[in-house]
């Protein structure tokens, strides 16, 4: 008697990165009946040379090529391909998370931020396209390192809302003297995304002392002291080169501690404080940037 049924079988032996065509078929007394022409591509494993891998591949309908590969750091990864007509692409953490899928077009690319790990990224030629395999070159690029890197100004004006430029991986101090006579003087504090990757940043501020009351405020003009005080206080995130975040700094002399009375007359003391401001990424707190408001009286 006749009939449809379903079976499986493995494989073995088979050559990395290899186009096979496979026929599943049955026999009995009537002959042999033969089932449709299957196409699949094994598994390659991307070899990197200077941090750029490049594979000349053909690509038949309904076929499905997997590359894979690990980062052993944080990379600015590129994936794109030329030639072929029609393609399609998926990419996929080591877990087998979708990280981002290109619909079909004349050739495909992407850019992704990847952090340490293994991944993998399919091209397909969906079924049905029409004419013979279709050549493509895939060339995978991962010499761009992710970098978080925040850069803080500090300056008497809102002309000096940019970054310096004076990142390091150690902690670094901008002073900038500030004099006054016992009257309130301000500052303004910057921080803008140095990296190349999307970043967010906390800013802590010193507490002042009893001699200068400190008070910090941020660009919408809200009192914000309390949470740049304690490192609770967070920028939006932030693209590479994207406009600066700022705090204006309010100082104000105690003048019951820098007031004094020489011969009956009320003199300011000659006091000097430092505040300092720490910017972190919220991300990865070791990579940070920061300034100092030096005070002086006179």
């Amino acid at each position: 008697s006749g009939g449809t049924g379903t079976f499986s079988v493995v494989a073995a032996g088979l050559d990395e990165g290899t186009t096979y065509h496979a026929r599943a078929y049955a026999t009995n007394n009537l002959g042999t009946s033969y089932g449709e022409n299957v196409v699949f591509t094994t598994d390659t494993e991307a070899i990197f040379l200077d941090g750029v891998a490049s594979s000349a591949r053909s690509i038949f309908s309904g076929d499905g090529q997997i590359f894979r590969f690990t980062l052993n750091g944080p990379r600015v990864f590129a994936a794109s391909t030329s030639g072929g007509e029609g393609l399609e692409a998926r990419f996929f953490a080591g877990d087998g998370t979708l990280l981002r899928s290109l619909a079909a077009g004349a050739e495909l690319e992407m850019v992704l931020i990847l952090e340490a790990g293994s991944y993998s990224l399919e091209i397909l030629r969906p079924f049905g396209a029409a004419g013979p395999a279709q050549p493509y070159t895939l060339t995978l690029d991962e010499r761009t390192i992710a970098v978080r890197r925040p850069d803080a100004s500090v300056g008497g004006s809102l002309a000096s809302m940019r970054g310096s430029e004076v990142y390091t991986d150690r902690f670094f101090r901008k002073t900038r003297n500030t004099t006054f006579k016992v009257t309130p003087v301000s500052a303004f504090v910057s921080v803008i995304n140095g990296g190349n990757r999307p970043d967010r940043f906390a800013l802590r501020g010193g507490n002042g002392s009893r001699h200068f009351d400190v008070e910090y405020r941020d660009a919408s003009g809200s009192a914000v002291t309390a949470a740049v005080r304690s490192g609770r206080y967070r920028t939006p995130e932030r693209e590479p080169e994207a406009p600066a975040d700022w705090l204006r700094v309010n100082v104000e002399p105690n003048k019951k501690w820098i007031s004094l009375r020489e011969g009956g007359r009320t003199a300011a003391r000659r006091k000097a404080d430092e505040i300092l401001i720490d910017a972190s990424s919220v991300a990865d707190p070791t990579a940070r940037d920061g300034v100092s408001i030096r005070l002086q009286m006179r």
